[in-house]
């Protein structure tokens, strides 16, 4: 009886174990989003075109996007006509980049990891005081409008438009 119930334990153990271990392969799951390569394009070690070339990626080439940057780090003298953002993909077990542009997304009306939290708060410090509300209203293309509502009352006033792969945001 003494074996019986210490294999019971065990094996309920073993069970709340294993939801654990479910429970954090989804939550992984989240830390990434699927895309598709429109055409060939070439993979960066930096977000930008002056940075080394990794490789290429092959036109309709499965990818996991890990986050984006709105602009390519040797982007900032440009024209804003000539920037772009990127997308932070794994490339030969490494971080690596490729324009977000060429990228064809599963759901575009997801936000990148790490993209909303970022872009939101940058956008807030600007423009939003402490008793506004704001409400994010998507699109098309990736990308979402935010409104505003002054001192929460009133009319939503549009704000901004916000890519959500990248954080690029304009208003």
């Amino acid at each position: 009886m003494k074996k019986l119930s210490i294999l019971l334990i065990a094996l309920v153990f073993i069970g709340i174990g294993s939801i654990f271990v479910i429970s954090n392969e989804n939550a992984q799951a989240a830390d990434f989003e699927k895309a598709f390569a429109k055409k060939t394009i070439l993979v960066k070690s930096a977000p930008g075109e002056s940075y080394k070339t990794l490789g290429k990626l092959k036109a309709k080439t499965s990818v996991k996007v890990y986050g984006g940057v709105p602009i390519g780090k040797d982007q900032e003298n440009l024209s804003a006509a000539d920037q772009y953002g990127w997308s932070k993909i794994m490339y030969k077990g490494k971080y690596a980049y490729v324009p977000t542009h060429d990228l064809k997304f599963e759901n575009p009306s997801a936000w990148a990891p790490g993209v909303k939290a970022k872009a939101i708060a940058e956008i807030k410090e600007q423009f939003v005081s402490k008793n506004d509300k704001i409400r994010l209203v998507y699109d098309k293309d990736s990308y979402y409008e935010m409104f505003i509502q002054k001192d929460g009352k009133g009319d939503y006033q549009y704000l901004v438009y916000i890519n959500c792969k990248t954080g690029w945001w304009h208003g």
